[in-house]
């Protein structure tokens, strides 16, 4: 997943990791896109635990909810 993400998460590090508009990539060359794909691809760890990290949150909170 994050591979698929990365050249989305690579322009919002190189924003100031900040969201990127809707149409982000609408005139991007596509070694802009690849350059983004390896900043992205450089977060892949962090972006893992914390996508790891909420889901097992969310589950815990779930599965409380059901008892």
């Amino acid at each position: 997943m994050v591979d698929a993400l990365a050249p989305l998460l690579g322009a919002e590090v190189e924003a100031g990791n900040k969201a990127v508009s809707e149409e982000w990539a609408k005139d991007a060359s596509q070694e802009r896109i690849k350059a983004w794909a390896e900043k992205g691809k450089e977060i892949n760890d962090e972006v893992t635990r914390v996508m790891q990290e909420t889901t097992s949150h969310e589950y815990g909170r779930l599965m409380r909810k059901v008892r």
